[in-house]
């Protein structure tokens, strides 16, 4: 059976000249990144390193990343990828967790000095070694001829999550799940060797990652952003000629705050991609309209890797109706109650995904894995409804349903609505508690270009919508912007917790 190196063997055979990863700085062509992950691969092998140990990687989106990536597959150590953004603290949790032994980082990335924070973890975990790239030392090199990689159903990469509770969870996927998963979106999409996938969205989340994965199996060249400002990612989408784009709805947002798009030739881009948070209906209408390409929003978590995906094919009332589209080949969904009772598609239930594609559990926490995985089920905490062509539309999450006075708000709902306001940027809506109605509901919102909307106009705006009276927001916060975890999702969490 394939692997993700064997595919990338067959493209360095077939293609070698030919460009197979850039940043904004350098390219390697498909025999150097074959050649260069070789080498890795036999540094990295050269450290004593046991066949499935972990090694930490926290590393921006660099073409260093994705040799790193692939060395890691050949001499079969398992990759934890981290967020750029991550501190001290949440990398010791990690390195509890998995006991690594090797810590792979840049020497400084922005503001942040990871030499100083690898210095400050040393004195606690002896035995870890700190490799730094495009640092003095970079990534070791040696020869990988007893180097031993992955089987197919081997666990090859661990995913973290990056949690509400501040505990990450270690997401463990087999080879032959991200291989699943790329070769399911790469289908879906008709895509081929002719395509440029632009990942603009960090490497070590959902989104970034399957913009690889989809790449990968497709053998298409990618192109790494490192620097989300709109009209940097703008220049890179035209000048490399993107044609595939992965990202996620804060980063689109950005690439449609940027003043006359005719600035830039976006003719080679036919598609849009955006998957880790949901996409609402109203900017999915906006950047197809705007960008010249169609949207394929996505849905999935850590665990499941993508479990809905829409496609080319997808006519406009799925594409950009609030749809995610059908599970991958492969894969299934089922929509159950909370006592896991199956329930029909046009009743809102917990999703629940199991197939090929779908991750194994969580890092040495059997407990942990057979409660989110129930009879081979994987529950993803998502609400959801399907069509009778087997279509998931989202509703929210579980834990962020709202309870008021006995009846259930549904955040998704009441976002949808507010978000169709012309002066609303962004919008999210959380209960907090109340003495008299259990929660009440608070609506935080971001304003385009900073403008002023009063809180009348909002309810004004919401009783032309005709919803019921009890879903009417008992408060509007206004913020300049709205608290995210590393991936781009909003910080429910520390919204409920503001005063």
């Amino acid at each position: 059976m394939m692997t993700l190196v064997s595919l990338l063997e067959r493209r360095a055979s077939e293609a070698p000249e030919a460009v197979a990863v850039s940043d904004s700085e350098k390219s390697f062509t498909w025999a150097e990144l074959s050649d260069g992950s070789r080498a890795v691969a036999g540094g990295l092998a050269s450290l004593g390193l046991e066949h499935g140990e972990t090694v930490i990687v926290q590393l921006p989106n660099w073409v260093e990343n994705v040799v790193l990536r692939y060395a890691l597959k050949r001499c079969g150590l398992v990759g934890v990828y981290t967020p750029i953004t991550w501190r001290e603290r949440e990398i010791r949790q990690v390195l509890e967790k998995t006991g690594a032994r090797l810590y792979v980082a840049p020497p400084a990335f922005g503001k942040l000095d990871f030499l100083r924070m690898s210095a400050d973890l040393a004195p606690d975990f002896p035995e870890l070694r700190s490799v730094f790239v495009r640092g003095d030392d970079g990534l070791p090199h040696g020869s990988s001829d007893a180097c031993r990689g992955f089987a197919p159903e081997d666990v090859s990469l661990i995913c973290v999550s990056s949690g509400s509770t501040g505990a990450p969870k270690l997401c463990e996927s087999r080879e032959q799940a991200q291989l699943a998963n790329g070769n399911g979106i790469g289908e879906r999409f008709a895509m081929t060797r002719e395509d440029v996938v632009g990942i603009f969205a960090p490497l070590d989340g959902g989104a970034g990652l399957m913009g690889w994965l989809m790449a990968a199996a497709s053998g298409s060249p990618v192109v790494l952003a490192d620097a989300f400002r709109s009209e940097s990612m703008l220049d890179r989408l035209a000048r490399e000629r993107v044609t595939v784009l992965a990202t996620v709805p804060a980063l689109l947002l950005r690439l449609l705050d940027a003043e006359d798009h005719t600035r830039w030739d976006l003719s080679a881009l036919r598609l849009i991609r955006t998957g880790t948070a949901a996409l609402f209906e109203s900017t999915a209408i906006e950047a197809e309209r705007r960008l010249g390409a169609k949207m394929v929003p996505a849905a999935g978590t850590m665990e499941a890797l993508t479990y809905a995906q829409t496609g080319t094919e997808d006519p406009e009332e799925i594409r950009l109706g609030g749809s995610v589209g059908r599970p991958l080949p492969g894969n299934e969904i089922r929509l159950v109650s909370e006592d896991g009772t199956e329930l029909g598609g046009d009743e809102t239930g917990i999703l629940e995904t199991r197939g090929t594609g779908i991750g194994a559990g969580y890092f040495r926490d059997p407990e942990a894995t057979a409660k989110a995985w129930p009879n081979g089920w994987f529950r993803t905490g998502d609400l959801a409804v399907r069509d009778e062509a087997g279509n998931i539309f989202l509703r929210g999450r579980t834990k962020d349903v709202i309870s008021r006075g006995g009846r259930n708000i549904y955040p998704a709902e009441l976002e949808s609505f507010l978000i169709e306001h012309p002066g609303v940027r962004e919008v999210a809506v959380v209960g907090v508690p109340s003495e008299a109605l259990e929660e009440k509901t608070r609506a935080y919102v971001v304003t385009r270009d900073q403008k002023t909307i009063s809180e009348e106009e909002l309810r004004e705006f919401l009783e032309h919508k005709r919803i019921a009276t009890y879903k009417m927001p008992d408060e509007f916060r206004f913020l300049p912007e709205l608290p995210r975890l590393p991936g781009a999702k909003v910080n429910r969490r520390a919204l409920r917790m503001e005063d």
